[in-house]
């Protein structure tokens, strides 16, 4: 198969000459790894962000396979990503994305992009509310804290620990959506007194597109790392069937993270979202912010208490604001201001 703007690299896998989106386009060489990964890598550019990219039809939907900060490498470093070769034909292309704030310890840059918001049909465990399936554009990338929010992080702020569970590791819980709101708005007026916020930043809690996007992390799976139950155990503290033998909390990033660096999305808290709950518009949408009113606001992700139905990306629910539980918390993103 010949196509303009592709060079073939072996049997079903073809490599973008150059980057289609982006601004300059990305120079990158290609490799195949026996036995079966593609070993992508180009030139940086310092301060600058990468999201490796495939679709298996040119005119289709690009998805993430590997995002990969540069902003901590010097102009002219090589990077290198290692992404597997699927079964038929596959497109890969390397685009340069916007440039985020300089890096901010604790959190991770979650780059804009495109993405399926909600589960199908045929997903194992799936409850009606997550559907139908949306395209989600985000425009803009942001930080979102690798961790959830710690008691020792919100008694900073707040001058209080509401918690069950006193650790000071351990995330934060019985916070209401208002207390979580108001931990993001104090937050953001001591880091801007202390001039250690990026300029035109505030923290604010994600909203729930972002929160799946950063959940999924370029992935289509019930879970970000794959459909199985059996592996849920390696990446967070949930309920029956877990290693959680307790059923509490426990102390935030002792699981594996996903593939962008974030820890305990699939379990010990759920977690507080800026969203009224409202039904998925289908379609495509751009930087959807949930309706305009409604009765809960949404929680993402599974809690200590929780099977592994309701840890999978998809899962959501809507919650009383006003409500305070010993397995709800939250994590904070930091986002330019409109």
């Amino acid at each position: 198969m010949k196509l303009d703007g592709f060079v073939a690299l072996g049997t079903g896998c073809l490599l973008s000459l150059n980057s289609v989106t982006a601004e300059p386009p990305v120079d990158l060489t290609a490799a195949l790894v026996p036995p079966d990964e593609l070993r992508l890598s180009w030139i940086t550019v310092a301060g600058e962000s990468y999201q490796v990219t495939s679709c298996t039809q040119i005119d289709g939907a690009w998805t993430v396979y590997a995002t990969d900060p540069a902003v901590l490498l010097a102009e002219g470093e090589e990077l290198s990503v290692d992404v597997p070769v699927e079964d038929g034909m596959r497109f890969f292309r390397v685009v340069r994305l916007e440039s985020g704030p300089q890096p901010v310890a604790g959190m991770v840059w979650i780059p804009a992009g495109t993405f399926v918001m909600g589960s199908p049909d045929s997903e194992e465990g799936r409850y009606p509310e997550e559907g139908p399936q949306t395209e989600v554009t985000l425009t803009t990338g942001f930080w979102m804290g690798s961790c959830e929010v710690t008691q020792a992080e919100y008694q900073a702020v707040r001058g209080d620990n509401p918690s069950s569970w006193e650790g000071e590791d351990l995330p934060v819980e019985n916070v209401n959506w208002m207390d979580a709101v108001a931990y993001c708005e104090e937050l953001t007026q001591q880091e801007r007194e202390a001039e250690r916020l990026p300029e035109g930043w505030e923290y604010r809690l994600p909203t729930e597109a972002q929160w799946e996007y950063a959940c999924r992390a370029g992935t289509t799976t019930r879970f970000s790392f794959g459909d199985e139950d059996s592996d849920l155990g390696q990446y967070a503290w949930f309920g029956f069937g877990s290693d959680n033998l307790e059923l509490r909390t426990h102390p935030v990033g002792q699981k594996l993270p996903n593939a962008w660096g974030l820890y305990d999305m699939h379990g010990n808290v759920s977690e507080w979202c800026a969203d009224w709950q409202g039904p998925y518009a289908g379609g495509g949408v751009v930087d959807p912010t949930g309706p305009a009113t409604g009765i809960g606001r949404v929680c993402r992700g599974g809690m200590w208490i929780n099977p592994p139905r309701m840890c999978r990306c998809a899962g959501r629910a809507g919650t009383i604001p006003a409500t305070r539980r010993n397995f709800i918390g939250f994590r904070v993103v930091l986002v330019a201001v409109s």
